[in-house]
């Protein structure tokens, strides 16, 4: 069996804090490991896709997330939520979606 974590740093009007980056992915390394048949993902989330700190992490820009969002509602759109919408307004008015998607930490 192929088990996926995704871990999404996401930087809104804050800079990344010296060695957070790493942390967090010790962290989610330790808990979910490769022997368990994990996979492992890691996104820098940002306004501009700023680079991370960390090569482990893919850096995207919060724009591209909404033209990925546009182009999977294309062409999957009877097998999406119908939070998507909603999701993909909150992104493109600059604001957050309040459903809590973007809560927690480690």
């Amino acid at each position: 069996m192929n088990r996926l974590v995704v871990v999404i740093e996401n930087k809104i009007g804050a800079l990344e804090s010296e060695g957070q980056l790493e942390k967090y992915r010790k962290r989610i390394l330790s808990d979910f490991v490769r022997e368990d048949e994990w996979n492992h993902v890691f996104i820098f989330l940002t306004v501009e896709g700023d680079e991370a700190s960390d090569d482990s992490f893919i850096a995207l820009s919060h724009g591209s997330v909404v033209d990925l969002l546009d182009a999977m509602q294309k062409t999957r759109s009877e097998s999406l939520s119908p939070d998507l919408g909603l999701a993909r307004l909150a992104w493109r008015d600059g604001g957050r979606p309040s459903h809590g998607w973007c809560d927690g930490g480690i």
